[in-house]
């Protein structure tokens, strides 16, 4: 399941193998370097790294995109994943067929 406003993750530093990403200030690493994300890859991010290692459904994501008032058309989870893998590469989030989305929580053995 997605992050929800009150699972009290607002404020833990995230991190996924070379992978940061810090709530208090919305900001993403990416191998030491800053990436900027729009709002809604951010959310789709922290909700991947959130269950980092375990598949997170695109109905989920899509749940908790409406749940922040963010989500506009039907295929937006798709659409922003293709972007958040351009920006951050492609291997560090994984499609698991049937299952969803996922983020590896460390990449050596994935």
């Amino acid at each position: 399941m997605a992050p929800s406003a009150s699972d009290g993750c607002e404020a833990i530093e995230l991190q996924a193998s070379d992978l940061r990403l810090d709530p208090r200030t919305r900001s993403v690493h990416c191998d030491e370097r800053p990436v900027a994300l729009c709002p809604v890859e951010y959310e789709l991010l922290r909700a991947l790294m959130t269950r980092a290692g375990h598949a997170v459904s695109k109905a989920q994501l899509e749940r908790w995109l409406r749940s922040l008032g963010r989500m506009t058309r039907r295929d937006a989870v798709a659409v922003h994943i293709h972007h958040l893998r351009r920006k951050i590469g492609r291997h560090r989030i994984r499609t698991v067929r049937g299952a969803g989305y996922l983020v590896p929580p460390d990449l050596s053995g994935w």
